[in-house]
């Protein structure tokens, strides 16, 4: 195997890791991390962006266990950033919990990409506004990151992503229509 994707396997696992960092944060340390819950948010968003242009670098195009559950990697940062406002008060327990388990369920009944990743974006999106309402230095980085992260993987961002996600979305559509 290719050192990069070992490398590019490590970065994912490290997800798994922040979104256990961000709970932690929220049960340990409540809102006064909020900061650092940022910063843990960034710091997983960049491993997601690394991981998968080291996977790409990679000559065997073979998926390895951990690059096929990227995206499990993904939804389980976003568990976290919903654990860590819980925990830390910025929205109740038992709204953090029945979003996560309608989430789980929905995404188990229609096993599709897009959803999951929408399911990522609002409490992603709740962090980065309560980040700019209350740590507004952090709030305005995190905003930033996305700014660099969009700007620097522009080529493919328009080119594959925006398409990927589309088509996903359609395909989740066309499906639904035809489930009784």
């Amino acid at each position: 195997m290719n050192s990069a994707r070992v490398l590019a396997d490590a970065l994912t696992l490290t997800r798994a890791l922040s979104g256990a960092v961000l709970v932690w944060l929220g049960w340990a340390l409540g809102a006064a991390a909020l900061p650092w819950a940022l910063a843990t948010l960034v710091f997983a968003w960049t491993t997601d962006i690394l991981d998968g242009a080291l996977a790409r670098r990679d000559p065997n195009p073979r998926q390895t266990w951990v690059g096929e559950q990227d995206l499990l990697f993904d939804v389980w940062v976003a568990v976290g950033v919903s654990g860590y406002l819980a925990f830390a008060g910025y929205i109740s327990p038992l709204a953090a919990g029945a979003y996560l388990i309608c989430a789980g369920l929905v995404a188990a009944y229609l096993r599709s990409k897009a959803f999951a990743k929408v399911v990522q974006a609002v409490p992603y999106a709740m962090l980065v506004l309560i980040g700019l309402l209350d740590a507004p230095l952090f709030g305005l980085l995190a905003l930033a990151w996305i700014v660099l992260a969009i700007t620097i993987t522009w080529p493919r961002f328009p080119r594959e992503q925006v398409p990927e996600f589309l088509a996903e979305v359609r395909d989740l559509l066309r499906n639904q229509r035809r489930t009784p």
